[in-house]
């Protein structure tokens, strides 16, 4: 995740633009596959004559010259990335000029982590098994599971369990269920006790029904553990994009 800010990692952008450069020289690999599916459809024929032969549909047109393009890719290897160059390297300049950053990245030498930031969140208690699920979720992603370092932020969450029933027979009787997590959090200022985030987060786990009673009992706990882990990396990266945002 990327967000904006004056500080820039530059080892990430050059990195970043690096794996897109490398991703760009397989569109002639695309390219070719895209004009062989034209070609073995039936839909026309296309020409190896030249550039100037091609006389036929413009999607045809299209993938014959992409396939061309593909051409030079494996025989001018030097010719194709030189040409990469000149046509996105200005285009992903825009991302070196101080704007993007790694969400997690460091914000300079005189600045704090979002790592750091978070380990000073502090969670509050919430009620419930499914509750303490999420909360450790929170407390290990923030912490690693230690306690908050001079709390800045408390955290807290109101959770709200449903099941819902599908798959369901004739008889009544329903073969699958989901569990649902409804989360409304607040995130507290405690220097100037205001709420500075608030929402609301959602997590969904399906889960099969059983005529074993211990099945459906170890299922239905499988389905809250992971609708609490969804809700709980869902919650840290909202915190964090807060906590970057205003650094």
């Amino acid at each position: 995740m990327w967000l904006s800010d004056t500080h820039v990692d530059h080892g990430f952008v050059r990195l970043a633009k690096l794996v897109l450069l490398t991703c760009l020289v397989k569109i002639g690999e695309v390219g070719h596959f895209l004009a062989c599916l034209v070609k073995k459809s039936g839909w026309t024929e296309v020409k190896k004559t030249g550039w100037t032969d091609v006389k036929k549909s413009s999607w045809t047109d299209l993938a014959f010259l992409i396939r061309r393009a593909s051409g030079f890719v494996g025989r001018r290897g030097s010719f194709a990335s030189i040409m990469l160059v000149v046509l996105f390297v200005p285009l992903l300049g825009a991302c070196g000029g101080g704007d993007f950053k790694p969400l997690y990245g460091s914000l300079g030498a005189n600045g704090k982590s979002v790592g750091e930031q978070l380990r000073h969140v502090d969670i509050a208690p919430i009620p419930g098994r499914v509750g303490q699920r999420i909360r450790n979720e929170l407390i290990f992603g923030t912490t690693g599971g230690d306690y908050a370092l001079d709390p800045k932020y408390r955290l807290e969450i109101a959770v709200r369990e449903s099941v819902s029933s599908t798959l369901v027979q004739r008889t009544g009787d329903s073969t699958n269920q989901i569990y649902n997590i409804d989360a409304r959090f607040r995130l507290f200022d405690l220097s100037s006790k205001k709420v500075v985030l608030e929402g609301d987060s959602y997590g969904r786990a399906g889960f099969e029904r059983f005529t074993s009673i211990f099945a459906n009992v170890r299922a239905r706990k499988d389905a809250e553990d992971r609708a609490a882990k969804t809700v709980g990396n869902d919650l840290k990266i909202r915190i964090s994009t807060y906590l970057a945002s205003n650094a």
